[in-house]
């Protein structure tokens, strides 16, 4: 949801520890120690991706 840290809310989604900056740097220091390139995330997630980033780095009208 709009608001929530990205990294954090990632987290949380997975179920993993997300209360401190030790978790958060220990939780994507896992999720990046597991993807070698965007090869190995699925389509649809890159899809949802892309348009998350479209999103936040529109500049309003």
């Amino acid at each position: 949801p709009r608001g929530t840290d990205i990294k954090k809310g990632t987290l949380a989604a997975l179920g993993w520890p997300h209360a401190d900056q030790a978790d958060v740097a220990q939780g994507w220091k896992r999720i990046l120690g597991r993807v070698r390139d965007y090869k190995d995330l699925s389509p649809a997630l890159l899809g949802r991706m892309e348009e998350l980033i479209d999103f936040v780095t529109a500049v309003p009208e």
